[in-house]
């Protein structure tokens, strides 16, 4: 933690809440946090329980899932290739699948269950037993001075703490002070050492303590400690599984011979591919666990300090921890130190504002789990009916899952860093943390703890298709620079104002549905452009090109369509919305780049341009048929026209403003969509047969296709340099609005060229074979 060089003091000398602003007045970006770890618990508690069960029940579940891919595939043989004709016959039949594989995922979904209640039931164990093996360890208690409660009773006072911690000292083998709930009251243990602080140095010390209690961090902290020893108990239990039904039998029915060679035997038997694998993958997820919670400690650190000092000098804790500073662990210690270093520490309390700035292990951290859990769930989360999403498979399932761990562990942080900085007057966050996430992403795809034992069957590629490795890291770098940009832009609108539960429920939302859509995409995606591959419809590029729009078309398109149509709407509402006063005249001075840097008239003109220029590429240029017949080809240019449109709008208005101007395209680009799609739908009014289910067609398809689009540039257009000057008007109103057209009227014309086969019938379905490993 490095401290900045200077920081403008514009914000507070005009009288803005710089002055009366303090890290603890906004929501914890570490508290979040908490639900890596249980996203840990899940990935151990999920494969633990997917084992065991193959190794319980793995060769029924082969012969059972035989004889409904059997059944399956004569069923599709009878029906045919699907068609408008047999849709409801190819739906009974994947209803009757469903029912035939619902005992053996029933009891799949058992195991797993089991294993995850488990492994969180170990933790809160744990979280019951360290803290007291922590009192044992510190002998026997006495009441600290009348003083020190005192000290505890004001410090509560200050910090909302509605029942007064007890304060005790401990016992000579006490090195450090801590903190535990018992009976529902926080008590506080201080080493002997402390007798010979000064009272200033004491009362830092038990305010700090007093702090983790008000934050509601002391059983959250012990359950951090103990989730790290519950997934490795577990993880160790398929080995034991293991132990008593394969090796334990065939050493003797004599109890002590059995205990002598049973063990020698046991290890001689590791010594294969198959456990040397599972073993480096087992320590792969623990040193994951073990670096995340320590992390999560050492942030949880900070906030107890400046939490603590809220509203008082904190010249007594700083004078205690220089007097430590000379104690700090050794560098290569620190990532599993639980205790940030003391000069990191005095950092953050001179400067509040880099105690919640995101890091690149953090931001990796976190995609590296999302990415190990994408695989993990998809194969042990119930199908069919009992899915948690109404449409898709387990595979979407987990994509909601893993996008809602990135909103809230990354997303919500980073607006949270973005509001800090927009009060302050600070740079925003960096960018190197949108690379950090996908990388991590990808290395989390690359190392899924469930093909443990397959490697050599599917190699390293996650989900059977290397296509995945592209698609799911692209789609969440897009969504992570969406949310980059409108964090900054929100930050902008809402630096120094009053906002309540409801604001950062939006922020929340805005994220949940940025990053739950990048995992749907990238992982359909991967699957369309793996469908298109084998099928080799129309050849060449077109197979990519059609299998990379056709999941945005046929997949969830209302839902996303309409998340688009929200996102423009709210986008556009902050963009309308006049920033703090403060904040304005920060800009008048040049201290605080507040200036919008395209105005309402450009982006209309621009927006206009390319739905024009879309709609007569859409009109004049004859369209190429493709192997669907030419009611296929027209619902494709319906389909395409009107996004690409809007992509064009989308590419120039970023490449007028830069980073800036992403927030703005994200406003308009929905817009252009929509002018063309109505254009379109008024062209052929009396020609339709059905014009209000049309019109509800065209009004959310191609706005998914949208998404589809904004999701693949989200990261190059948040990587390029901002203007920091409006364009010139001749520039905005003239050159801008004729690129966009031209761009526009080229994308339309190039895709009405191309072979659309994006409804062509996929491969025939059936049971995936359920790996047994023994």
């Amino acid at each position: 933690m490095t401290a900045p060089a200077s920081s403008p003091p514009c914000p507070a000398d005009e009288g803005g809440p710089a002055t009366e602003w303090h890290p603890v007045k906004l929501p914890s970006p570490g508290r979040a946090r908490y639900a890596l770890l249980l996203l840990v618990m899940l990935l151990a508690g999920s494969y633990v329980g997917w084992r065991t069960y193959n190794l319980a029940y793995g060769s029924e579940a082969r012969k059972a899932q035989g004889r409904c891919a059997a059944e399956f595939n004569r069923a599709a043989e009878a029906i045919g290739p699907v068609d408008l004709s047999n849709v409801e016959r190819w739906d009974a039949a994947v209803t009757r699948l469903h029912a035939c594989a619902a005992p053996m995922n029933n009891t799949q979904s058992w195991f797993v269950l089991g294993a995850t209640a488990l492994t969180l039931g170990l933790g809160l164990a744990l979280m019951w037993l360290l803290p007291r093996l922590l009192l044992r360890k510190a002998g026997r208690r006495s009441p600290a001075p009348p003083a020190w409660q005192d000290w505890a009773e004001q410090a509560a006072r200050d910090l909302g703490l509605s029942r007064t911690p007890e304060v005790l000292w401990g016992g000579l083998r006490l090195r450090e002070a801590f903190t535990l709930n018992r009976r529902r009251r926080a008590r506080i243990i201080l080493p002997p050492g402390a007798l010979g602080l000064p009272p200033e140095q004491v009362e830092a010390i038990i305010r700090h303590e007093t702090a983790h209690a008000a934050a509601g961090d002391v059983t959250l902290v012990w359950l951090t400690r103990g989730v790290r020893w519950a997934v490795l108990a577990v993880l160790l239990i398929p080995e034991l599984q293991i132990y008593f039904s394969f090796w334990l039998p065939k050493v003797g029915t004599v109890p002590v011979i059995a205990l002598l060679t049973s063990p020698l035997s046991f290890l001689l038997g590791l010594i294969n591919l198959y456990s040397l694998e599972y073993a480096l993958r087992v320590l792969f997820l623990l040193a994951v666990a073990f670096l995340v919670a320590a992390a999560l400690l050492r942030r949880r650190e900070y906030e107890a300090d400046l939490r603590s000092v809220h509203g008082r000098s904190s010249t007594a804790l700083e004078s205690l921890l220089a007097g430590t500073s000379t104690r700090d662990v050794r560098w290569w210690r620190r990532p599993l130190a639980l205790h940030p270093a003391a000069t990191h520490r005095l950092t953050a309390l001179r400067h509040p504002e880099l105690a919640q700035h995101g890091s690149m292990t953090g931001a990796a951290a976190i995609g590296l789990l999302a990415g190990m859990s994408v695989p993990a769930l998809s194969f042990t989360l119930p199908q069919g009916p009992f899915k948690l999403v109404p449409w898709g498979d387990s595979l979407d399932s987990a994509g909601l899952i893993a996008g809602l761990a990135v909103a809230v562990t990354w997303g919500v942080p980073l607006w949270r860093n973005a509001l800090t900085a927009g009060i302050l007057g600070h740079p925003v966050p960096p960018r190197r943390l949108l690379l950090a996430l996908p990388a991590g992403v990808l290395m989390g795809l690359l190392t899924p703890i469930w093909s443990t034992g397959l490697t050599f069957e599917l190699g390293l590629l996650p989900l059977g298709t290397w296509i995945t490795l592209a698609t799911v890291p692209v789609a969440v770098a897009g969504a992570a620079g969406c949310s980059w940009a409108l964090a900054n832009l929100w930050s902008r609108r809402y630096a120094g104002g009053v906002l309540t539960s409801r604001h950062w429920l939006v922020v929340a939302a805005v994220n949940a549905a940025l990053f739950t859509g990048a995992f749907w995409f990238g992982l359909g995606t991967a699957r369309s452009l793996q469908i298109y591959r084998e099928d080799q419809t129309t050849g060449g590029w077109m197979d990519w090109w059609n299998g990379y729009i056709s999941h945005a078309l046929a997949g969830t398109p209302a839902v996303v369509g309409t998340a688009m149509a929200a996102f423009a709407l709210l986008t556009s509402w902050w963009l309308l919305r006049r920033p703090p006063g403060y904040m304005r005249r920060a800009a008048k001075r040049r201290c605080l780049d507040n200036t919008p840097i395209l105005t309402v008239h450009t982006v209309l003109v621009v927006s206009a341009a390319a739905a024009a220029g879309g709609l007569i590429a859409r009109w004049t240029i004859p369209l190429t048929q493709g192997p669907g017949g030419p009611e296929e080809t027209f619902h494709f240019a319906n389909m395409c026209a009107p996004a690409l449109a809007g992509a064009a709008c989308l590419g120039t208005l970023i490449l007028l403003a830069g980073a800036r101007g992403l927030p703005t395209a994200i406003a308009a680009a929905p817009l252009t969509t929509v002018l063309v799609s109505f254009g379109e739908w008024a062209r052929h009014l009396t020609s339709w047969l059905y014009p209000m289910d049309i019109a509800q067609v065209l009004a959310v398809s191609p706005l998914a296709l949208l998404g589809l689009f904004l999701l693949t540039a989200g990261l190059p257009a948040a990587l390029i340099r901002s203007r920091t000057r409006p364009p010139r008007p001749r520039a905005a109103l003239i050159a801008a609005p004729l690129i966009a057209a031209l761009l526009a009227a080229g994308l339309v014309a190039a895709a009405l060229q191309t072979r659309p086969a994006f409804f062509i019938s996929p491969p025939q379905v059936s049971v995936s074979d359920i790996s047994t490993e023994f």
